[in-house]
């Protein structure tokens, strides 16, 4: 699916980084569990595993958040 440049900043895709397990991945055939929470304007919400969510995120045009843990283990 095409999604124009356009349509990326009029409707920002918004994405939640999530904490434990409480959802599993969309995408179909995997049964992981979801990391990562994609929304695009006042669309629906999908919930993607880190593997699938870094397919989709450049397809929409966003960087995926870093997990608050790692972030701050790492010193960011």
């Amino acid at each position: 699916m095409a999604i124009s440049n356009f349509a990326v900043r009029e409707h920002p895709t918004k994405v939640k980084v999530l904490n434990g397990l409480t959802m599993f991945c969309e995408h179909p055939g995997c049964e992981d569990p979801a990391g990562f929470l994609f929304r695009t304007g006042g669309g629906p919400i999908s919930a993607y595993c880190r593997d699938h969510a870094q397919e989709r995120a450049p397809r929409v045009g966003v960087t995926l958040p870093e997990p608050v843990g790692k972030a701050l283990t790492t010193g960011w």
